[in-house]
């Protein structure tokens, strides 16, 4: 779905342009649900979920075109290279997690130039919306030459969310450009795969240092009593228990239980250690389908990139 912006079947941020006639589509599907229809709608959505795959760390190594999946020196590459970006609106914490993983990219693949080139306004006029969906980012990253592949346990736009109050508006606003996407993806070169991930695997494969990962989160989930979040301004306001849409990056695990993320909310440059539990949780909460994608950080492609960086550059530029 989206998170602050919005992302596929991730969480929803900001409110993007769809014509009335589509809310009027599903109009009577947007009515709020009594307890017993949202228990309901919880079942039939966990028995779904059963019905998607697991997907190994072998999978998305192949994904990504790596030949071999060997670790890097102390599993350290993703941790140092992937450098805080602060969102600058509610909505864009996931062009600035694409915007981290770019850099990183680049910086890693030798393309000095480009990886010092990289604007978040850039990305963002890339983008084209204030509704943010994990897709989106899946595009804007495949246009500035970075290969990633996205997982999601629904393709498309998830309709039983629209009567969440994160979703609500947006949602019946967005259906038909998502869609598109979803449904343009493999001739756009957008690698899109149906799939689950355990922590296992996403602690395997950031644990490489040759991936990174852009994670649709619950934020209201993410952060345990022992981390502090005073400091961090909330890409999605929310009031707990519902959901929190946001997006987060990561990059590294320092044992099996804790994973270090770059989060694009937060006011100081440090990295955040998240416990495996909490990450579990927030990642796999209603609402974010599961969201994530994985960003090779050996590959890169600058040609590409620059033709990006070209068409997007500032007016003023």
């Amino acid at each position: 779905m989206q998170s602050h912006s919005r992302v596929r079947a991730g969480v929803r941020v900001g409110a993007s342009a769809m014509a009335r006639d589509d809310a009027a589509e599903c109009g009577a599907d947007c009515a709020p649900m009594d307890a017993p229809h949202r228990r309901r709608l919880t079942r039939s959505m966990r028995a779904n979920e059963r019905e998607v795959a697991f997907v190994d760390a072998h999978e998305v190594f192949r994904a990504l075109a790596f030949e071999t999946t060997s670790r890097t020196a102390r599993g350290e590459l993703g941790m140092s290279n992937v450098c805080l970006e602060r969102q600058r609106e509610r909505w864009d914490c996931g062009v600035a997690c694409a915007c981290m993983c770019a850099r990183a990219a680049a910086r890693t693949a030798g393309a000095g130039k480009e990886s010092q080139s990289f604007e978040l306004a850039m990305m963002t006029r890339a983008c084209g919306t204030k509704s943010v969906w994990t897709i989106d980012l899946a595009y804007v990253l495949r246009a500035f030459g970075v290969v990633s592949v996205m997982f999601t346990s629904f393709l498309g736009v998830n309709l039983q969310y629209a009567t969440a109050s994160f979703y609500r508006e947006e949602i019946l606003r967005d259906v038909r450009r998502v869609e598109r996407l979803f449904a343009s993806a493999r001739e756009r070169g957008v690698d899109v795969r149906l799939g689950r991930m355990s922590k296992h695997t996403v602690a395997e494969l950031v644990g490489s240092g040759r991936v990174a990962c852009v994670a649709l989160v619950d934020k209201s989930l993410l952060y345990t009593a022992s981390d502090s979040e005073d400091d961090v301004d909330h890409a999605s306001e929310g009031r707990r228990p519902h959901f929190v849409g946001h997006y987060v990056v990561v990059c590294g695990i320092v044992d099996a239980e804790r994973f270090v993320i770059r989060d694009p909310a937060r006011d100081d440059d440090a990295s955040t250690l998240i416990s495996a539990r909490a990450f579990d949780a927030a990642r796999r909460a209603f609402g974010t389908d599961d969201d994530l994608i994985f960003v090779n950080l050996e590959r890169f492609d600058a040609e590409q990139c620059r033709r990006a960086m070209a068409l997007y550059a500032s007016p003023a530029a």
